[in-house]
Order: structure tokens, then sequence, then C-alpha cells
């Protein structure tokens, strides 16, 4: 969880040590227990807060097929986009869009800020 305070910092303030450190935090994590669901996430997004988006990708399709949420949906359709992979984008934010039943919450925290960053666009 320390990891994705320090990304959603690093999302508001946009500081060059949040988003390392969001990275180094989510690789101790995942470290710890690769199985983890949140380790995967949380290090997928650090990856993409950092401009992996291509070493994000396994870390977030993991999280999404094994524990599927919105948010994990969300970051592979970030992933894809970022990797210039318009059609696998356009299908993450599909499943996205299909499992949000709330508008409110810590996802839509995430979205807003990275909207607001102008980090992370919508699929279109």
């Amino acid at each position: 969880m320390l990891s994705y305070s320090e990304s959603l910092a690093y999302l508001r303030e946009h500081k060059q040590e949040d988003r390392e450190q969001a990275l180094h935090s989510a690789k101790q994590a995942f470290e710890l227990n690769p199985r983890c669901d949140i380790a995967n996430l949380t290090l997928g997004l650090a990856l993409l807060i950092n401009q992996h988006p291509n070493q994000a990708f396994p870390y977030l399709f993991y999280a999404a097929e094994s524990t599927p949420s919105p948010i994990s949906f969300y970051l592979l359709s970030v992933a894809d986009k970022l990797a210039d992979n318009p059609k696998g984008s356009q299908y993450n934010y599909q499943r996205y869009t299909e499992m949000k039943k709330e508008h409110n919450g810590q996802l839509f925290d995430l979205i807003e800020s990275s909207q607001k960053a102008n980090l992370f666009q919508t699929a279109e």
C-alpha cells in the first residue's frame, strides 16, 4: 500500500522522488509475495508512472486475471495505450467500464489524479 500511496503522491505533485520510491517499494512488495494481486497491481502502476508500460503489462495482467477488478483493467488499458496497442487498450477499457459499478472511491481518485496530470488518457 505504501507504493500505491507514493504513486498517487507522484500523480498529484510530480516529484521525481515519489516516482522512484513508488517503484522501489513496489519491487520490494512483489519480492516478498509475487503471487499477491495487490503487489502485482502496485508494481504495474509504479512501472507505468516510470514510463515502462511493456514491463508493467505482465504484472497488471496477472492481477486482472487472478482477481478481476475495475482498476486492474483500467491500468491494463493505460499500459496498452502507452505501448501503442490501441486494440488492447480499447478491449481492456471496455472490460473496465463493464466492471465499474460505483462512481467514487480510490479507483476514481486514481483516474481523476492521472487525468489531471495528463499522464493517462482514457481510451476512446
